[in-house]
């Protein structure tokens, strides 16, 4: 690995109003959204929670949300390459496409695809909500092994600026290796206008990364939120986000670096508009309107004149769009007790198109599909005394494979002032991807398949006392009708996609959190344990029978502690990613090969 000089060129911050510095260190309550889709008390929630708040972001100079989740226990962040290339979290040995992400309630995942979270930035985030377990029952698909959502800052009575930029570089060793030479910026404003708070935040990154050459990474982001009070019961609010991240990368499917202009260009827009209404003392009236739309576009032309052998050009492109209407009643019969009932409709759309060049003659394709889906739920919030029990189900109807039900029921206890127990189960699904249903040309898909399910369980115990908060959690999960890849199908005309898979994952989580004067502290340890418990036809090597879940370390560890003063702040993050399994690309068929352990240090001041 290259050794790098790194050295800070410049850091500006300025501010208008100083008053908001107390603001934007936002000391959060114990009560969070994502759990119940209703302010929970967090000492209450039967599933387990994480929560990060920008003030603790910020200090310990955490720049996009993978970075962010490498403290939290029960997740795992795969990298494809250096800056820029795709990152995937896998949380409790789920698949990478198992988890939803949410934006103040707005989905920014396309349904049944997986999420970029190395490439995903936090300008203007107020906190981060990890809810791990299955939460299908108020989110739909995927949310099978856990919801990430993001919550935007608030805006201000004062109106409040300030910005920050900063750069580096690092020396070559040989001529192979890059220069890792980087730069970023990030901007923030809020304030209100006659009654109406709003909040901007913007960012850019880029890197020249680190292979010799074509290794740039460019990552640009805007987030917005407004919230807009419409008369004493009623609330308007909106959300928007966009972000582009463009990565340039040499390699082949082997590794080497031998490509001169490959690249990637994606870009994901989503926006949401929420109205409140309360119609009641009891009763509360929520509607919420998205939109989400990711594009992603692949190049890669000719490197020269003489570039005519194999396949030597090659050009993609494909949108995803999805569009929702949510309506849901909050009713409140008694202090410690809440009924929710909702109703869903989204309609998703796929467009794409391909054309490749090679000595055989040139190719090319086009596809353009869609799908609905209409879903009711319910769930009922209840406590007396020592006691909350949380349950609730719902029904999907899907275009595509028809109705599919989902349930969740959990319960916290409270035994002393200091110690309490939970446990719950759950089911969750996920839908089959664009691509596995409705694939053309070499690869066909299938469009009878029938989503990925999951039967999940966990029990904890937490210890609260002082500023501590320790906590343990047993999990365990069944996956079920795993889609599955087939290369070689019985018949010509059969789909390359079939519904065969199983898998098993249980494990340990432990975490410690310590939050009092100006020293705080975050650790968290892993033990998971994956098996495939049916392979199928044995085609695909990411499910070979008894072998574990690739890229799902087996034990992972993390320290992140923190002391600021009201000038200044020094922070020091560990973390642990133990060894795990992975495809060895080089070879065909694809061979299984250990991943060594690494330890990552990061100091920030």
């Amino acid at each position: 690995m290259t050794k790098q000089l790194a050295c800070a060129l410049l850091v500006l911050t300025a501010s208008s109003a100083t008053a908001q510095e107390t603001a934007d260190t936002f000391m959060l309550k114990e009560l969070v959204v994502s759990v119940a889709r209703v302010p929970t008390e967090r000492a209450t929630a039967s599933a387990a929670i994480s929560v990060l708040t920008s003030a603790e972001l910020r200090t310990r100079g955490i720049r996009t949300v993978a970075e962010a989740l490498r403290t939290i226990p029960g997740t795992a962040i795969a990298q494809g390459g250096s800056y820029g290339a795709f990152g995937s979290l896998f949380m409790r040995g789920g698949e990478s496409d198992y988890v939803q992400v949410l934006l103040d309630g707005v989905r920014i995942n396309s349904p049944g695809e997986h999420f970029d979270f190395v490439n995903m930035t936090l300008e203007n985030i107020e906190r981060i909500e990890v809810v791990r377990g299955p939460v299908s029952v108020l989110y739909g698909s995927d949310a099978v092994t856990g919801v990430v959502q993001l919550f935007t800052k608030p805006g201000t009575t004062q109106t409040a600026f300030d910005a920050a930029a900063a750069g580096g570089m690092g020396r070559r060793h040989n001529a192979a290796d890059g220069s890792f030479g980087s730069a970023t910026f990030q901007a923030q404003l809020r304030g209100s206008v006659r009654g109406a708070g709003y909040s901007v935040g913007a960012a850019h990154f880029q890197s020249d990364g680190a292979a010799a050459f074509n290794n740039q990474n460019r990552n640009s982001g805007v987030t917005a939120r407004m919230s807009l009070p419409a008369g004493a019961r009623t609330n308007l609010s909106g959300t928007a986000r966009y972000t582009t991240n463009t990565f340039h990368y040499p390699t082949d499917g082997a590794g080497n670096v031998v490509d001169a202009n490959q690249q990637d260009v994606a870009a994901t827009v989503a926006a949401g508009i929420e109205v409140a209404h309360r119609l009641s003392g009891k009763l509360e009236a929520r509607a919420l309107f998205s939109l989400d739309r990711n594009t992603d576009v692949y190049t890669d032309d000719p490197d020269n004149a003489a570039d005519t052998l194999g396949f030597y050009a090659y050009r993609s492109s494909e949108r995803f769009q999805h569009e929702s209407v949510d309506v849901r009643f909050n009713y409140v019969p008694a202090r410690r007790a809440t009924l929710t009932l909702g109703a869903e409709y989204d309609r998703q759309h796929e467009r794409g198109w391909s054309a490749s060049q090679s000595e055989y003659g040139p190719a090319s394709g086009s596809s353009r599909e869609a799908r609905s889906n209409r879903a009711l739920y319910g769930q009922v919030l209840a406590g007396a005394r020592a006691l909350n029990v949380q349950l609730g189900a719902r029904l999907d109807d899907n275009q595509r494979f028809g109705t599919f039900g989902t349930y969740r029921g959990g319960a916290s206890l409270r035994l002393s002032p200091y110690l309490r127990v939970r446990a719950s189960a759950g089911t969750g699904f996920k839908q089959p991807r664009f691509y596995e249903q409705f694939a053309t040309g070499f690869v066909r898909g299938n469009p009878a398949l029938a989503p990925e399910r999951s039967l999940s369980f966990e029990g904890g115990a937490e210890f609260t006392a002082a500023a501590w908060r320790i906590g343990m959690t047993r999990f365990g999960q069944r996956f079920r009708d795993l889609i599955q890849y087939i290369g070689m199908p019985a018949h010509a005309d059969d789909p390359n996609y079939l519904n065969l898979g199983a898998a098993r994952a249980n494990g340990w989580e432990i975490e410690a959190e310590r939050s009092a004067g100006a020293l705080t502290l975050r650790a968290s340890y892993t033990r998971l344990h994956t098996r495939v418990t049916d392979a199928g036809v044995g085609d695909d090597p990411l499910f070979v029978a008894g072998s574990d879940l690739i890229r799902r370390p087996r034990h992972a560890a993390a320290l992140a502690t923190t002391y600021a003063r009201s000038e200044w702040s020094i922070s020091a993050i560990a973390t642990y990613t133990g060894r795990r399994s992975d495809l060895d690309f080089r070879t065909y068929p694809f061979a299984r090969v250990q991943m060594p352990s690494y330890t990552r240090v990061d100091l920030v001041g």
